[in-house]
């Protein structure tokens, strides 16, 4: 019976000894500190990769602030009043005006001279005046001293295109013409010359002139 009982308590512990017994090299894994995920990021985070990679991929870095660039500023427009803009207009439609009115007028250059004539077969002073400002729907009387009475007395020094220069030639306002401008007038003359073009500079013309007309 004690035999048995010996047999059975070496038995016993021969199995108990791996049980206790660990190997060493299992032992000093179990000691060393395992490596968490958070870890592993939190390395690639300050070994200096991850800002190269951020440069490459074109992604802007935070630690660079970007400076705004100053907006574009249009240039301010200027807008005229209704009333300035309406002046201009009448301005320039008389301008306009007169121009064709001269063009009409230098169209008739070397049309001859004929007493009491007021067509492009032939005109005297007042009929040729007479037949310009008709064009411009003025009617005037066929006589240079009768115009003379009509329309706004005008200064030579102020003289504009289409006004009617009057002249003393045989008498009082015996003679009529049209300023084109740069000192000069455009007249039917006398039957020897036809439609002209004179300087009001001229000695004879300064001598007769008396005065001038404008008609609106």
């Amino acid at each position: 019976m004690i035999n048995k009982l010996a047999i059975t308590a070496v038995l016993l512990c021969a199995l108990a000894v791996p049980v206790f017994a660990e190997p060493a090299a299992d032992t000093a894994a179990a000691d060393q500190p395992k490596t968490t995920s958070a870890e592993v990021n939190s390395n690639t985070d300050t070994d200096g990769e991850t800002p190269e990679l951020v440069v490459e991929l074109g992604i802007p870095d935070k630690s660079k602030e970007s400076v705004p660039k100053p907006a574009a500023t249009k240039p301010a427009v200027k807008k005229s009043s209704a009333s300035t803009s309406t002046s201009i207009d009448k301005e320039i439609a008389q301008a306009n005006r007169f121009s064709r009115l001269t063009r009409e007028a230098l169209s008739c250059r070397g049309l001859p001279y004929i007493w009491g004539g007021g067509s492009r077969t032939g005109f005297d002073c007042s009929g040729f005046t007479q037949y310009l400002y008709q064009k411009r729907g003025i009617k005037l009387p066929h006589s240079a001293k009768l115009q003379f009475k009509m329309g706004i007395p005008v200064n030579k020094s102020d003289l504009k295109e289409c006004d009617l220069v009057f002249f003393n030639t045989r008498g009082p306002i015996t003679h009529v013409g049209m300023y084109i401008g740069d000192g000069k007038f455009i007249h039917a003359a006398n039957p020897r010359r036809g439609v002209v073009i004179n300087s009001l500079d001229d000695a004879y013309y300064t001598r007769c002139y008396a005065g001038a007309r404008r008609y609106t």
